[in-house]
């Protein structure tokens, strides 16, 4: 279209805590091959291996265990409170591989999120599998297409492009059903990002650190929420950023 995009306080590169300004070289179509938590920091590699850095010293995970995982295609990191040190790794045939957790008969799982709180999988028939805090009850999700977890609520992208979301609503964070044309969701501490097919970006929730100032962000291909922050990746790479921005 010609239009510029938005430009960041890094002009438009993205500014590490350690003051190195970078451009980002990411393809936004890879999703669940790097994963985080308080202390550890895992990636799948190009033969589906785990691989794990870290800085604690406790041996909360243990590394040779964890090094025996293969034919990996994602892996998801438990966060800050009750699922810190949990670990799921999910397997091409679709079953999983865990840690600190039990998330036994999960079969035909493609798509895998893990939060503070909760577990969720999605079926290859497009139904989801949950545990943890959120009491799906008689919610009926199908045709689901991609899934996040929050904190204390989960999320889901639906075929038809509309979005579903049940648990904690403390923020707003599940009021996204009159949303349309996504095609992609994230679920943060509090709040819900969602990637519309023109590139622009809506939020839900919690807005703390200005974690939903994202109404000028344009030609974004992939989004992301943390604790308190909102990330997007322009289809060029560049990175947008908002929220909390600790030092």
């Amino acid at each position: 279209t010609g239009e510029e995009e938005p430009t960041t306080t890094g002009e438009e590169e993205l500014t590490t805590t350690g003051g190195e300004d970078v451009k980002m070289e990411i393809s936004p179509v890879v999703r669940g091959t790097v994963a985080a938590n308080i202390n550890y920091v895992f990636g799948v590699d190009s033969e589906g291996k785990l691989l794990i850095n870290t800085a604690d010293t406790n041996g909360n995970v243990d590394k040779e265990v964890l090094s025996q995982w293969e034919d990996l295609v994602s892996v998801e990191a438990g966060g800050e409170y009750f699922h810190h040190y949990s670990v799921v790794g999910l397997k091409k045939d679709g079953t999983v591989y865990t840690w600190n957790c039990n998330l036994n008969g999960w079969t035909d799982i493609v798509q895998i999120s893990v939060s503070d709180t909760d577990f969720i999988g999605l079926k290859k028939d497009g139904t989801v599998l949950s545990k943890g805090s959120v009491y799906m009850g008689k919610a009926n999700w199908e045709d689901i297409v991609q899934v996040s977890a929050g904190n204390g609520f989960l999320v889901g992208l639906k075929a038809d492009k509309t979005v579903v979301a049940v648990g904690d609503n403390t923020y707003g964070q599940c009021e996204v059903s009159n949303w349309t044309d996504i095609e992609m969701i994230a679920a943060g501490d509090g709040h819900t990002v969602g990637l519309r097919s023109d590139g622009t970006v809506l939020v839900a929730g919690l807005n703390l650190f200005g974690e939903n100032d994202v109404t000028t962000w344009k030609n974004v291909a992939f989004v992301a929420a943390g604790d308190f922050v909102t990330l997007g990746i322009t289809k060029s790479g560049n990175v947008f950023s908002t929220g909390r921005n600790i030092e």
